[in-house]
């Protein structure tokens, strides 16, 4: 199977984080990625779509480091004719509500708002309160599997 990762802009942890999971795990199925430099706007998503999709070699399956980019993504498979997931499987990440009004709805990689919330309030108290430095947190992600991955 051929995929390729779409990453974000290069100073942001977020998009470090992404990739670097991506990868490791593709890395453990022997699969070999490309990567194609994003920044984390539908308007860069769009750019990687038509340099890979010009490609002679083009991937089964992309993996956008967001959903704008996976949006702009699929403007540009709509510009070609072509069509997710027939064409190509894709998937993006941080589930925003426009996510599930694409054409086709994007399948995607949330996290729970309400408990992004509560952690960031608890943070905000205790640096309030005690002064004590913002840590850094994991917030558990879900796979939610819409029509741009599945037919």
């Amino acid at each position: 199977r051929k995929m390729s990762f779409v990453a974000g802009a290069l100073d942001s942890i977020d998009n470090a984080e992404r990739m670097a999971a991506f990868l490791s795990e593709a890395e453990q199925h022997n699969l070999h990625v490309p990567v194609y430099q994003g920044n984390f706007t539908e308007v860069s998503g769009y750019e990687a779509a038509k340099a890979i999709l010009q490609s002679n070699d083009r991937p089964e399956a992309i993996f956008c480091a967001n959903d704008q980019m996976a949006i702009g993504f699929l403007g540009a498979m709509k510009e070609l004719g072509l069509h997710a997931p027939a064409d190509m499987a894709i998937v993006g990440f941080d589930d925003i509500p426009l996510a599930r009004y694409t054409q086709p709805s994007l399948s995607t990689i949330g996290a729970s708002r309400f408990e992004w919330g509560t952690t960031a309030v608890q943070q905000l108290i205790d640096f309030l309160e005690k002064e004590t430095p913002f840590q850094p947190r994991r917030i558990p992600t879900h796979f939610l599997l819409r029509q741009s991955s599945t037919s």
